[in-house]
C-alpha cells in the first residue's frame, strides 16, 4: 500500500515529463512503422558486425568506421536475434535514454522547468526523431556524448 503512494505520488510529480516521453515514443514509434528503408550506412554497420563475429567469412568491413555499433549489431546478430528489429529497438531505447539525460542535464545545471523544456525541445528535434530506426550510430553517438 505505501508502495502503491509512493508510486502514485511519483507519477504526479513527473506527469509532465512522463508526458514528453509518451509524445517522443509516439513519434518515433509511427516513423518506425512506416518502414522507411534503411541507408547505405545502416547496411555497412550491420555488414561488419557479421564480418567481425563470423571471422570475415560473412558481411563486409570498411576501416574507417567507428567499431561499437557494428560490435553491438554483431553480437545481436550472433545470438540468432532478429537483428532488424532489435537494432531498431536499441535505436528508440538510445532516443529515449538520450532525452532523459538531456532532462538530468538540465535540472542539474538549471531547474526542473528548464529540464523539461530542454527534455521536450530535443525529444522533438526532427533530425533527431528521423535518425531512430536507420540504424545508424547517431542515436548511441549522441547518448554517449551527453554521458559523458
Amino acid at each position: 500500500m505505501i508502495q502503491e503512494a509512493h508510486h502514485s505520488s511519483w507519477i504526479q510529480k513527473n506527469r509532465i515529463l512522463l508526458s514528453i516521453f509518451l509524445l517522443a515514443l509516439i513519434f518515433r514509434i509511427i516513423l518506425l512503422l512506416r518502414g522507411y528503408g534503411l541507408w547505405w550506412d545502416s547496411h555497412i554497420y550491420i555488414g561488419m558486425g557479421k564480418y567481425l563475429f563470423s571471422g570475415g567469412s560473412s558481411g563486409v568491413w570498411e576501416v574507417f568506421r567507428p567499431l561499437t555499433f557494428p560490435i553491438l549489431l554483431g553480437s545481436i546478430w550472433k545470438t540468432g536475434l532478429p537483428l532488424l528489429l532489435v537494432a531498431k529497438m536499441l535505436d528508440l531505447l538510445f532516443s529515449l535514454c538520450s532525452i532523459f539525460v538531456v532532462y538530468l542535464i538540465a535540472e542539474k545545471i538549471y531547474n526542473k522547468i528548464t529540464a523539461l523544456y530542454a527534455a521536450g525541445i530535443f525529444a522533438t528535434i526532427p533530425l533527431f526523431i528521423l535518425y531512430t530506426g536507420l540504424i545508424l550510430t547517431e542515436p548511441l553517438s549522441i547518448l554517449c556524448s551527453l554521458l559523458a
